[in-house]
């Protein structure tokens, strides 16, 4: 008797074991029937079966969001480092292109308020070029002269067209699903994210292009997000 029990124990192991090794390219379209006729005799690997293609129906559901926008800056920065990437035309060109992606007249509007914005960024203190140093005795340092330098008018201008997009997006977001509201708010909240932390580069080193052009990249990216949840339909 015990024999034969340990036998019937080994063979269920030995199934589960197959089906374990199985399960995955089941999943992915191959014919695998010894996925299912195990699944109907073991109620274990039936559930894990069931949840797992649960999940494979839930993750196509849900809308794609791009990575923080660091990720890209960073990738692009190696890649033209390595002499990999050579992005051709300036950078009205580059952005203008990009509207033509956008069907909503309010966001290609809005859009178009941040490519004025963000060309006034990027070049504004190239075109003026350096000031001729004033002669006049420099001003004894103190708590208030050392710190750190504000957001310059255009950030701010950037910023505050970015809050209207952010403003339609909360009036927006209450239609969407949980789950589709929840994948928004966490890509806008890691977006958010590398804004301030290159808002905090260009605080500390105004002239610093590199950390400029993350920002408005990092902007960038946060324009497409808000667009994308202000044109979803709710359809998966």
């Amino acid at each position: 008797m015990f024999d034969e029990k340990d036998k019937k124990i080994a063979a269920e192991s030995e199934a589960c074991r197959l089906f374990d090794a199985q399960v995955a390219d089941y999943l992915e379209g191959e014919d695998r029937p010894v996925v299912l006729a195990h699944a109907k005799e073991c109620a274990f690997c039936g559930v894990l079966l069931a949840d797992l293609q649960g999940l494979m129906v839930q993750s196509q559901e849900m809308p794609l969001v791009d990575p923080p926008a660091r990720v890209w800056a960073n990738i692009r920065a190696t890649l033209a480092a390595e002499g990999v990437l050579r992005e051709q035309g300036t950078l009205w060109e580059r952005w203008f292109s990009r509207l033509t992606l956008f069907g909503s007249p309010a966001a290609v509007g809005a859009l178009a308020a941040l490519v004025v914005l963000a060309v006034g960024l990027s070049v504004s203190r190239n075109v003026v070029g350096p000031r001729p140093a004033a002669v006049k005795p420099a001003p004894i340092a103190t708590q208030e002269t050392v710190a750190l330098p504000a957001i310059s008018s255009e950030d701010n201008a950037l910023a505050r067209t970015m809050a209207e997009l952010e403003s339609s997006y909360r009036v927006r977001k209450v239609s969407f699903e949980q789950a589709v509201q929840a994948t928004y708010d966490r890509g806008l909240d890691s977006l958010n994210a590398s804004i301030q932390e290159c808002r905090d580069s260009v605080q500390r080193e105004p002239d610093n292009s590199l950390a400029r052009e993350y920002l408005l990249a990092a902007y960038e990216q946060k324009a497409q997000v808000l667009t994308a949840a202000l044109e979803y339909d709710g359809c998966a």
